[in-house]
């Protein structure tokens, strides 16, 4: 029993630092999602190129025009999501800090 006591404040002593400094984790985790929403962005344009040559290659085939319309289809779904959640992070950050 003492021993998980003695856990217990061992992490709470080394989280506090953590909590005690909501800027510095506010801020990481700003450049962790700017980090994922770069890397997405640059995945999405090289899909959309993609969608394109594989829309310019499909010579008529009627499934390889579905197939590049699908791709675009679900790279722009994806963008939306990928912003959505960057603002809904906006939001929550604007409503917890401040």
């Amino acid at each position: 029993m003492n021993k998980k006591i003695v856990g217990i404040l061992t992490l709470a002593v080394l989280v506090m630092p953590i909590i005690a400094s909501a800027d510095v984790v506010t801020e990481t985790i700003n450049n962790v999602t700017d980090f994922i929403v770069q890397i997405t962005l640059g995945l999405a344009v090289l899909a959309y190129v993609g969608a394109g040559l594989l829309h310019l290659t499909a010579m008529g085939d009627a499934n390889k025009i579905n197939g590049a319309r699908n791709v675009v289809l679900y790279t722009t779904i994806g963008v939306v999501i990928i912003l959505m959640a960057k603002g809904f992070l906006s939001i929550v950050e604007t409503l917890v800090v401040k």
